[in-house]
């Protein structure tokens, strides 16, 4: 088994998207829920500008929200954990009786 195919790797990087998309999310709400606590009197520069408009622009709050819930829904449906399948005994598939050929006494075209 080489490298690419291990099963290791392909339990790890799904599990790590659907991580980081939720922690994405998780720090948009949290930027928008904490902005107006931590917002600069103006005049502000640098990253102080993005924290002021977090915490004045009710457009960009909405959007920033929508996104993290787009975030959130994307890791759940492109990322999640599928159940690992029960370890059991199984019955192989039931076989179907061969098909006959048609019977020669037949009449027609």
């Amino acid at each position: 088994m080489s490298k690419a195919e291990s099963p290791r790797s392909g339990f790890f990087s799904p599990r790590l998207f659907y991580w980081c998309n939720l922690a994405l999310a998780g720090g948009l709400v949290g930027l928008v829920a904490l902005s107006p606590w931590f917002a600069p009197t103006p005049p502000a520069q640098g990253w102080h500008r993005l924290i002021a408009v977090f915490a004045a622009d009710t457009t960009v709050r909405r959007i920033a929200v929508a996104g993290a819930i787009g975030l959130a829904v994307t890791a759940g449906v492109f990322f999640r954990q599928t159940a690992a399948p029960m370890a059991g005994p199984t019955k192989p598939p039931a076989r179907k009786p061969p098909r006959l050929p048609p019977s020669s006494k037949v009449v027609g075209a």
